[in-house]
């Protein structure tokens, strides 16, 4: 399907699932910047959280564990457009089909761009393939 298709669809029968950050993410698996070990320096202490900024020594499994569900909510709360797509669920008539699009803006001065996530046989399983594949909330991680 192209742009315009995609559009259509979603004008027409799209309702708004969720804002989500694809399992894929960097934000899931690296530091995205130094400066992020500040924000849990009531977690970690000001000294580590200030050495961790520093990059003066290796963070713990927790402590990088806490740094990526920091990363994860703040991406999901701020929402950014390159980051955190709006995913949505398009229910086909009659037929009970779902198909899942994302978004990647939606602002209204912004030209949406939009992917084809996939075609479902019903929506219970349009969700459970999001699940699988996005993070819709930090504490899914």
């Amino acid at each position: 399907m192209d742009q315009n298709s995609l559009f259509e669809l979603v004008a027409e029968y799209g309702d708004v699932y969720g804002t989500a950050l694809p399992r894929d993410s960097s934000l899931l698996k690296t530091v995205d910047a130094a400066q992020n070990w500040l924000a849990l320096s009531d977690a970690l202490g000001s000294d580590r959280a200030r050495q961790l900024a520093g990059n003066e020594g290796d963070p713990k499994p927790s402590e990088m564990q806490a740094l990526i569900r920091w990363q994860a909510d703040r991406a999901l709360a701020v929402a950014d457009i390159g980051v955190t797509p709006v995913i949505w669920l398009c229910a086909l008539n009659d037929t009970g089909e779902v198909i899942a699009v994302e978004s990647w803006d939606d602002r209204l001065d912004v030209e949406l761009k939009f992917r084809l996530v996939g075609k479902y046989k019903s929506k219970s399983s349009a969700i459970d393939y999001l699940e699988q594949h996005y993070i819709f909330d930090a504490g899914d991680l």
